[in-house]
């Protein structure tokens, strides 16, 4: 901006208070100092085998997690950008249903790639580890898989003995999205 200075866009008023911005940004990126990571002992991602290292790259399924870890350093770069992570990556996310945009030689040719082009017209696969249920019948909001003593299903025979009868009962599986929009 400063080299073309005659040739201001929009108001002289506004390229003013823009050259100031840029100038305090500049005055704070030269005060700004790169202080080094302490030794403290404990090991770091980067002490660990470069298997181990793509272990936990094949744990990613979100492909901007990826990205961010491979812009961190060179090594990390490499891992991040093998074929075999993408192509894993490509098979988990998409189905051959969905591969018609992108023709399989370009995807074979550099799966990035072609990951990226299907996901132009495609949304990621999303799963939850762990999703939340809705009882039917009581609506109790609870961890599927937990134990639910849905009151509907407790019954007495004789004096004090409550015993479970199972029921037709649904369930409801919610997405983060569904929980969200009940409260």
């Amino acid at each position: 901006m400063k080299l073309n200075y005659e040739r201001i866009v929009g108001s002289v008023v506004a390229n003013k208070c823009r050259m100031g911005v840029l100038d305090s940004w500049v005055k704070e990126i030269r005060s700004t100092e790169m202080v080094s990571k302490e030794d403290d002992g404990k090991p770091t991602l980067m002490d660990l085998p470069e298997e181990c290292q793509r272990v936990i790259f094949r744990c990613l399924a979100d492909p901007a997690d990826i990205i961010h870890l491979s812009q961190t350093c060179s090594q990390l770069y490499i891992i991040g950008s093998e074929d075999l992570l993408w192509e894993e990556l490509f098979w988990y996310h998409f189905t051959e249903a969905q591969l018609p945009m992108v023709p399989m030689e370009d995807c074979r040719r550099d799966w990035k790639a072609g990951f990226q082009r299907l996901l132009e017209h495609h949304s990621l696969k999303v799963e939850y580890v762990t999703m939340m249920a809705r009882c039917s019948y009581c609506s109790c909001v609870y961890w599927q898989g937990s134990e639910h003593p849905c009151p509907g299903e407790m019954t007495k025979k004789g004096e004090n003995s409550p015993t479970l009868e199972h029921r037709d009962r649904k369930v409801e599986i919610l997405s983060p999205r569904d929980l969200m929009s009940i409260f």
